[in-house]
């Protein structure tokens, strides 16, 4: 349980009714990153912050920030501020108050906390805004306000629950550049739960990949997108996701420049932008429909039983009349156990066999 001032869960588990939210999680969040709980909605992630939080108590685990157990003191005592969804802001008071809300309550100074409103206010773009309320703000201006909040306090971990589902996708954009600017600048440990892949990618230093209560994967952005645990993980990271063809499938086809011999039970993944034309070897895929994407054009294509989405530039010419051969690169081959979903390497596949194409 080495994680000095880091944020450590162990053995973590939490039922209600009946029904298992968190299955036995136990989990090291760096000092002074960012970590992403990602997932679907309904696995877990947000009750595991609500316990990190203390506004959930776990059936079973502890939680520590560095060596010290927090899960046995109340959420005022947890050193831990907290970003809400829905931004908490109270409507009456302006945005100096609701941001100075917290320190009111532990009695700072009144030196202390115009000290700290001027600095915090400076640092999210606030100062102009001090006397307006909520309802005067743009929801931009609005998650600021709440930041502010969380900031001000000085506290070392700070949790955030989904806090940019309410605003448009142009502001989003925005939100995710500044909240990883201020959370690098001032080196708080962030435990940062959405739903969103794309909020997971660009922002985090660490992703928690979470299914029906479980961890499925932990690992940088990169190594979850290039090297996914699971079937799950495959389809959950990546617009489109992952292709998963049987290797039944694939059999049924030939191979370019020749057969590999998979075992029946293995699923193969490969992401959509990994797909080259071939000229004369490769997979024959009938072309279901073409969508434009500006720079790109996606096609959705029919390989044998399986139906895939393929990736390529759009100065291509290709017309939806048209039958393509298809092939990729052997080290863009995902494998995946059928029945388990698991990743497995596949080594004698890929190094023993005679016929073994430079792509498949």
């Amino acid at each position: 349980m080495m994680n000095k001032d880091g944020l450590i869960l162990h053995d973590l588990v939490k039922s209600f009714d009946d029904q298992l939210a968190v299955d036995d999680i136990s989990l090291n969040i760096p000092k002074g990153k960012l970590t992403v709980l990602l997932g679907p909605s309904g696995c877990g992630k947000s009750t595991l912050l609500r316990m990190i939080a203390g506004f959930e108590a776990p059936d079973r685990g502890k939680i520590y920030i560095g060596e010290k157990q927090i899960d046995i003191l109340p959420s005022s005592m947890r050193d831990i501020s907290m970003v809400f969804q829905s931004y908490a802001l109270f409507p009456h008071m302006s945005v100096a108050d609701n941001i100075l809300f917290g320190l009111q309550v532990r009695k700072t100074s009144n030196a202390e906390q115009a000290e700290r409103l001027q600095k915090v206010s400076q640092l999210m773009g606030l100062t102009e805004l001090q006397e307006r309320k909520p309802s005067q703000l743009s929801g931009g201006q609005q998650q600021r306000v709440a930041l502010a909040r969380a900031v001000i306090s000085e506290r070392p971990v700070c949790l955030m629950d989904e806090p940019l589902s309410n605003l448009d996708a142009k502001l989003r954009h925005e939100m995710r550049t500044e909240i990883r600017r201020l959370q690098q600048q001032l080196k708080l440990t962030m435990v940062y739960v959405t739903h969103d892949q794309v909020e997971a990618i660009t922002m985090a230093d660490q992703i928690v990949l979470i299914n029906k209560g479980r961890i499925e994967q932990v690992g940088s952005p990169k190594e979850i997108y290039s090297q996914p645990a699971s079937v799950f993980a495959a389809r959950f990271i990546g617009s489109p996701p992952m292709n998963l063809i049987p290797a039944l499938d694939m059999n049924s086809c030939t191979f370019p420049n020749g057969e590999v011999p998979l075992p029946d039970d293995i699923i193969c993944g490969v992401r959509p932008e990994d797909f080259e034309i071939s000229s004369d070897s490769g997979f024959e895929v009938e072309i279901l429909d073409i969508e434009y994407q500006g720079a790109d054009q996606l096609l959705s294509c029919q390989m044998g039983a399986a139906t895939i989405d393929v990736r390529l530039p759009a100065r291509l010419a290709i017309n939806i009349e048209n039958k393509l051969k298809i092939s990729w690169q052997k080290d863009a081959s995902h494998f995946f156990n059928e029945q388990t979903g698991q990743r497995i390497e596949l080594p004698s596949i890929l190094t023993q066999s005679n016929n073994l194409p430079s792509n498949i």
